[in-house]
């Protein structure tokens, strides 16, 4: 039996074979920093491997799903003239780790997703998303490319969300379903969103 309770910044909740991974720092709008970072690396690797999880929903505590790196902690390292190893390396194991997991993840996008938040979202197999959440990446205002695997998973978007949807569900879709589908699989209007049937149908799927 995996064992979680060493993750501080992030919760894993079981049942009925969906393990529920919530980004809890609320009160940072779950920025990522360096140790939700290095915990979202190791978290995935513990979830492809543990046999009692049929499919994973990934979702935000509080009002945000993710605000993307933490700026405050950008700002430090600059004062401070340093630049941490981990982040050579960090950005590249956690989507590799994220594309390990052969169980489907969903993302339940509660609320903002933004920069590496909206990355990490997008990589899910399928994105579920409130009507009030918004889902982008601010690098390209200050002269950048979408970083974390932004740049990878951006263009790849329609073909990848509905190629998920064929691949679980046997579905066909309508054009205009098709084409409503670029970022997310479904829209709803309440942000409690792993409360959504998908988990469930998907597990009886499996």
């Amino acid at each position: 039996m995996t064992d979680y309770s060493r993750y501080q910044a992030l919760n894993v909740e079981k049942a009925q074979g969906v393990a529920t991974l919530t980004l809890n720092r609320p009160q940072a709008l779950n920025a990522i920093g360096e140790a939700l970072h290095r915990e979202l690396e190791d978290v995935f690797l513990d979830l492809a491997g543990d046999t009692e999880v049929n499919a994973v929903v990934l979702t935000g505590a509080g009002r945000a799903f993710s605000a993307g790196g933490d700026v405050k902690g950008m700002a430090q390292r600059a004062a401070a003239k340093t630049f941490p190893s981990w982040l050579m390396t960090g950005p590249r194991r956690l989507i590799h780790n994220m594309l390990e997991v052969q169980q489907p993840i969903i993302a339940a996008v509660n609320g903002d997703a933004v920069g590496l938040g909206a990355t990490v979202a997008l990589f899910c197999d399928m994105v579920l998303a409130a009507n009030t959440a918004r889902i982008g990446d601010p690098h390209v205002r200050v002269g950048l490319m979408a970083g974390d695997g932004g740049a990878i998973i951006w263009p790849m978007l329609p073909s990848a969300r509905t190629t998920a949807i064929a691949r679980y569900f046997s579905a066909r879709s309508k054009a205009r379903t098709v084409r409503s589908m670029a970022s997310c699989t479904e829209l709803g209007a309440s942000t409690m969103l792993w409360k959504s049937p998908w988990p469930a149908l998907l597990v009886s799927r499996l």
